[in-house]
């Protein structure tokens, strides 16, 4: 397996961009998995335009501020192969 050139620095969040998806995904299916992104963000419902600020509320969010960006949560499918 190649490295990749992103890492995660935080207990359980791992920052990723568009390209860095794109990469591990790559990684995965090389790797003989079925992997599928999803990066559709919506801002159309106002819990998704809320966005979450230490200390963080634990109320339903999906976008956070966190190392002074904007995070939020995408999709990620892996399936092994049979």
């Amino acid at each position: 397996m190649i490295r990749p050139t992103w890492w995660c620095t935080c207990d359980d969040v791992c920052d990723l961009r568009r390209p860095e998806f794109a990469e591990l995904a790559q990684l995965l299916r090389g790797d003989g998995f079925d992997a599928q992104v999803d990066l559709r963000v919506s801002r159309d419902h106002p819990m998704e335009r809320r966005i979450d600020r230490e200390p963080y509320s634990h109320d339903p969010h999906l976008r956070v501020a966190m190392a002074g960006r904007t995070i939020t949560s995408v999709g990620l499918v892996v399936r092994r192969p049979a």
